[in-house]
């Protein structure tokens, strides 16, 4: 973060992108409202009350550990903001996502390279190609399970990147300390972020090692991995975990899985592959630094080792395949600018990255239609529950359930209610939330 903070006050290009960046996402984050899992977590998971303070989100964290998941750091976020009125997460998330687009173009850099083509490329490019982009960018929950494991996926590997092409430089012992402190927090992150990203940075430390042929200067790099792992395990071996898990463990059965992921992976990856391949052969015609190549492989093997995970999943929707499109664009980027650092292939990034912008108009404009629409909805919904209560009528209260057109609405693929239960998720929620008795959905 003090990188991206010097790069502002050094380059006025960066500044004013950066700062278009943020308001962009901030306006965005502005018009999405809270969905399903949104108001369950806004309640104790033991007490049903309102959460109102920190101390009440840790009974209700260990009972999710018990009975729901073992993802409970990401949840702790969740239920913090929850806490507070909603611009405060707005503001945290949107700083969030444009601190995700520097370290995505950052990324297997030492020296700060700032790009204007490729910063503006970035989100563009996530906005086109990411499945469940509303989901993972601007749903409240989604968000924090998802935009910020990328953020603390690159962070970490960062350290193992930046040892891999520059083996003199080793991190003084106080932070190690803290790196090993982080490795645990992130380990316990994310089923489907923290493995592969932690797996392919041990493997980048395993480079170091056999290229130097020396371990006594390196092994410190080996304990963050170590608490990375611990912190994993304490997921996915929570009490709740094995619910999560995919029934059938036999041999065929995962490889059966396996072959159905895969096909989902390459519909949705086909086109992001082949840029891949295509800048793959260039890099290596054009002498691109062998390194830079070895970088981005490691992040495609970090989309693969993702995408094979879901295999042994209970179930696997759009917003996990987000994960695997994800780090194949970071494979990209990285390729991308390591040509476009060669004069004589320039031309090419350039062409890729115009191709996406033009490519982005129409969902720009069919994306950002809709994202309002469901905010006017919801807005006439809390209106029509105000009116409601007003009168007293709020025993039982009948609202419209909200329509979305695109995967660009958290709500896309979503429950928004249920139409025949109010005492069940998320209809319980949410008449707790807004103080009624007794809330359905009619379509």
């Amino acid at each position: 973060m003090q990188k991206v903070i010097r790069c502002v006050k050094e380059n006025k290009q960066a500044s004013v992108l950066i700062g278009i960046t943020f308001m962009i996402a901030l306006l965005y984050n502005m018009l999405t409202p809270y969905t399903t899992d949104d108001y369950a977590y806004m309640f104790s998971a033991v007490t049903g009350e309102r959460i109102t303070n920190v101390f009440q989100i840790f009974p209700s964290l260990w009972d999710d550990y018990l009975h729901i998941h073992g993802r409970v750091v990401p949840h702790f976020f969740v239920q913090l903001f929850t806490i507070g009125p909603k611009w405060i997460f707005n503001v945290a998330n949107a700083a969030m996502f444009t601190y995700m687009i520097w370290l995505m173009q950052s990324a297997g850099e030492e020296k700060k390279n700032f790009n204007l083509l490729i910063w503006i490329a970035i989100p563009v490019a996530l906005w086109v190609y990411l499945p469940a982009y509303g989901q993972v960018f601007l749903w409240f929950s989604g968000s924090v399970n998802y935009c910020w494991a990328f953020v603390f996926s690159l962070v970490f590997i960062r350290f193992y990147i930046q040892l891999y092409k520059n083996s003199q430089k080793v991190l003084p012992g106080k932070y190690m300390a803290g790196l090993c402190a982080y490795g645990l927090f992130f380990g316990a992150y994310s089923e489907l972020v923290s493995f592969p990203t932690v797996f392919v940075s041990f493997l980048l430390l395993c480079l170091v090692v056999l290229e130097k042929r020396e371990i006594k200067k390196y092994w410190s790099y080996v304990i963050p991995v170590i608490t990375a792992a611990i912190g994993y395990l304490t997921m996915l071996f929570s009490p709740s975990q094995a619910s999560r898990q995919a029934s059938d463990v036999s041999l065929g059965a995962i490889v059966k899985r396996f072959i159905d992921v895969f096909e989902i992976y390459y519909q949705v990856s086909r086109l992001l592959l082949i840029i891949w391949a295509v800048l793959l052969v260039l890099a290596v015609c054009y002498h691109v630094n062998k390194k830079q190549i070895i970088v981005s492989g490691a992040f495609l093997m970090i989309s693969l080792l993702s995408m094979a995970l879901l295999s042994v999943t209970s179930y696997a929707v759009a917003r996990h395949y987000a994960i695997d499109v994800f780090f194949l664009l970071v494979a990209i980027v990285v390729l991308m600018k390591s040509l476009i650092s060669k004069g004589n292939v320039k031309c090419v990034g350039y062409c890729i990255c115009a191709y996406v912008l033009m490519n982005s108009v129409w969902s720009l404009w069919e994306g950002t239609y809709d994202v309002f629409s469901v905010y006017q909805q919801q807005c006439e919904r809390e209106a029509y529950i105000e009116e409601v209560k007003a009168i007293g009528n709020d025993d039982v209260v009948y609202v419209p359930i909200i329509t979305c057109q695109t995967k660009y609405s958290c709500k896309y693929e979503l429950l928004d209610m249920q139409v025949d239960d109010t005492d069940v998720w998320p209809n319980s929620a949410i008449a707790k939330y807004y103080g009624v008795g007794k809330i359905y959905g009619i379509k």
